[in-house]
């Protein structure tokens, strides 16, 4: 597609807005579209957000918890899995942290105006990027009420103008995907294909960030000491106390509170909303009118999430109880990362494509089961035999025409249930026999020859 109908004609079809495609558009004009130059934007995207991190949870609270929080972004298998895929999600948890960045440093009357200015390109991103970034913007408007209103202690009308029509700003440059988004929502144009998601799947989200779902499987009661040792973390950052008891700061404690500034209940306030609304107001709008939670969409709130479990752990009275903290939630975010590095864990396209590239001849057919696979599929597949998909997962008479008169048939099936594929191998058995099998990640090949 041109830049153009990326910008104007996809957001009508795709159901992430297009900033990432024209981005990605752009890279691949200068650098081309192998898989490792692909996969290196995001790559660059998750390393920026590392920095961001920092910079954020220094601006809140402290340089250590700056180092903390960065550190925990580092090694989580949440954020490596997505910094790995040629897809929009460290854009999105990089543009929400650049966007909290800039608004902490433009709340006051005298900001300078380039913060002002970055707030806005970098939040108008942020809302082009993904569906999901608007809920970051929802948060930081209820934040900014909240702080003008509440922590103030009286109405500055002065300062509420100020942010109204900043906020105003951004809500005027968003207008044109919220138009497109509820108009697809309104009249049900364009695919939805995200089903309503299992309470464990939704309890669970804030342990995904630190790579503990995808990976590793675990026994219900590990799930729930991690939640208990997240949530009592998180709990200690909140607390409204500037010094808990018990709490050592001099100059000869631990280096780590060395430059702790004091309580910051507006803080805490603000990392709560962050991690909180991304989550929460998707859950609702799932189950009270279309399902729209998936946990890889909430990748924002994974970074207010790090903020706040560092600020918990550099709050906890004694150097030992510090230390213990660390090495926990360390270990739980090293511990996927052996096993995601030493087996692959994606769909495997490029050993299939190959595989059925490696034994195809030019007349034979290779039948995807979705026509969604091609792209996939196409990308490392290199022979001449013929190409063609199924309609979700059902045979079309066209495509049984086209089995009936090839003596060989490659059916390649992902992405559906065992009952579909047993129908469609059957449709395809009327006429073929089953010679070799295959299994990939999530793919599966059967080699089908003509019978006598």
């Amino acid at each position: 597609m041109s830049f153009a109908a990326i910008a104007l004609e996809l957001p009508w079809t795709d159901n992430s807005p297009p900033l990432y495609y024209l981005v990605l558009d752009i890279w691949t004009a200068t650098f081309g579209y192998g898989e490792s130059t692909l996969r290196l934007l995001s790559a660059l995207f998750g390393i920026a957000t590392i920095v961001v991190i920092y910079l954020l949870g220094s601006e809140l609270y402290s340089r250590d918890v700056g180092l903390l929080s960065a550190g925990l972004l580092s090694v989580s298998a949440f954020h490596i899995w997505y910094a790995q895929e040629a897809r929009m999600y460290t854009l999105l948890a990089f543009l929400a942290s650049l966007s909290y960045l800039f608004l902490l440093k433009s709340m006051n009357e005298e900001a300078r105006t380039e913060y002002v200015v970055l707030y806005v390109v970098s939040t108008v991103a942020l809302g082009y990027t993904h569906m999901f970034g608007l809920f970051v913007i929802l948060s930081q408007s209820l934040f900014i009420f909240s702080d003008l209103v509440l922590f103030e202690g009286k109405t500055d009308r002065k300062a509420i103008v100020r942010w109204v029509t900043i906020q105003g700003t951004v809500g005027i440059l968003l207008l044109p995907y919220v138009r497109v988004l509820l108009v697809r929502v309104l009249t049900g144009r364009g695919e939805v294909w995200v089903s309503i998601p299992p309470i464990p799947y939704l309890v669970t989200t804030p342990l995904s960030y630190f790579g503990t779902s995808r990976i590793l499987q675990w026994p219900p009661a590990v799930y729930l000491g991690l939640l208990a040792l997240i949530g009592m973390l998180g709990v200690v950052a909140i607390l409204p106390f500037s010094r808990l008891p018990g709490r050592q700061v001099s100059a000869e404690s631990s280096h780590i509170h060395a430059d702790e500034r004091p309580a910051q209940p507006r803080a805490a306030f603000l990392l709560v909303l962050w991690v909180m609304i991304p989550i929460a107001v998707p859950i609702v709008i799932t189950y009270a009118i279309t399902p729209i939670f998936v946990q890889r969409y909430t990748i924002p709130a994974s970074i207010g999430l790090f903020i706040l479990i560092a600020r918990g752990i550099s709050r906890l009275p004694r150097p030992s109880a510090r230390v213990m903290a660390v090495v926990l939630v360390l270990s739980v975010c090293l511990f996927p990362l052996p096993t995601m590095y030493a087996d692959d864990q994606r769909e495997q396209w490029r050993e299939s494509a190959q595989y059925v590239a490696g034994g195809a001849d030019g007349d034979d057919l290779v039948l995807l089961s979705r026509g969604d696979l091609e792209y996939p599929f196409d990308y490392y597949f290199d022979s001449e035999a013929t190409v063609t998909s199924a309609s979700e997962n059902t045979l079309r008479e066209e495509q049984l025409d086209q089995v009936r008169d090839s003596e060989t048939v490659w059916f390649v099936f992902s992405h559906g249930t065992r009952a579909q594929e047993a129908e469609m191998q059957n449709a395809i058995e009327r006429t073929h026999r089953p010679a070799e099998t295959r299994g990939y990640n999530d793919i599966r090949i059967v080699k089908y020859v003509a019978e006598g």
